[in-house]
């Protein structure tokens, strides 16, 4: 029962006791042995505890209609989510990934190959990335950046065809760096080091990719969130008009969950109906602008990130990496 009607009932139910100390303490005396005595006692009595008793069963009929209200509301809440669920559950096995021989893949398995999809897409700009860390940031491409520059160059100029091999010496790097500045236009000059976008693109060497994903890790919040943004426009652009409505779907559902109370109990229900790659592409949506700051607030809110496979991420975060990244989206300037 709320406090409010214990408050009302303890509060009537003292006034009837008070009217009834005070009656006995004015007549004192024992049981009177006349019927007008009774009488008069009877229509005091009932004068104060019929208004008292009135007052009683009113508070009784609002506190019933209230558990009622409160009964409806659950009940439609309860029906709500559930139907929401439902939805959701088909928008998963509807979701359909065409094959190059024209196959349709359905549900889960789609999800994990638009999974695919999305590492491809990473893959690709990764290797560009690590072009553009070259020419803009050469202090961040690490041993494997400057091993394989030094390994270009020595195939190219003479200058480097003596030296050593690469052994991630000081002196090594800035003779790097000095190239770079005295030959003056690096954009040009990396096209003859390591190809065009292109052929660059067409490369199956990993070490470009690896030179990025080094520096991802090591990098803030910032580079890595900027660089997912991008990333996730491009995979929107082919793929948006299967999975938005999927995205947007999870942001009504943990909207009405947070509007339920309490709410924890139906978090953990949604949480449960994710698979592993849905939670994986819901992680990299969270971060692009097709987000909002108030749909990362509700995913952190209801931990819907406490299953997700840090290996699905290209950059293999841990919870605390996660967490950094998940804030600096919602602290993003111009931020939806």
């Amino acid at each position: 029962m709320k406090l409010r009607y214990k408050i009302f009932i303890t509060i009537t139910s003292t006034v009837g006791v008070l009217f009834l100390i005070l009656y006995l303490y004015h007549f004192k005396g024992g049981f009177s042995q006349t019927h007008s005595a009774w009488g008069e006692f009877g229509s005091f009595f009932g004068g104060i505890i019929s208004p008292l008793v009135a007052i009683l069963a009113f508070i009784a009929i609002l506190y019933n209609f209230e558990l009622t209200k409160e009964q409806f509301s659950k009940n439609s809440n309860n029906s709500t989510f559930f139907s929401l669920l439902d939805l959701h559950n088909k928008k998963v096995s509807s979701i359909a990934y065409l094959t190059k021989d024209k196959t349709d893949i359905l549900s889960f398995h789609a999800f994990k190959l638009y999974n695919d999809e999305y590492q491809k897409i990473i893959s690709k700009h990764l290797k560009l990335y690590a072009r553009n860390l070259i020419c803009n940031d050469i202090d961040s491409i690490g041993f494997k950046g400057y091993n394989l520059l030094w390994e270009k160059l020595s195939g190219i100029t003479k200058e480097f065809r003596n030296e050593s091999t690469y052994c991630g010496d000081i002196k090594q790097n800035q003779k790097i760096k000095d190239y770079f500045i005295r030959e003056g236009d690096t954009w040009e000059l990396l096209k003859g080091i390591i190809g065009s976008e292109q052929e660059i693109l067409n490369q199956k060497s990993k070490t470009l990719e690896e030179i990025s994903l080094n520096f991802m890790l090591d990098t803030n919040s910032e580079e890595r969130v900027k660089f997912l943004q991008y990333v996730h426009s491009l995979f929107y652009q082919e793929f948006g008009h299967i999975l938005g409505h999927y995205f947007r779907n999870i942001h009504y559902i943990l909207e009405h969950i947070d509007s339920i109370k309490p709410s924890k109990n139906y978090g953990n229900i949604f949480r449960a109906q994710l698979s592993r790659y849905e939670l994986a592409l819901m992680y990299y949506n969270s971060l692009s602008m097709m987000s909002s700051s108030r749909h990362v607030k509700l995913l952190k809110k209801y931990d819907i990130f406490n299953g997700l496979y840090s290996s699905d991420i290209f950059y293999t975060p841990d919870k605390e990496k996660i967490l950094d990244d998940l804030n600096f989206r919602i602290t993003m300037k111009n931020a939806p």
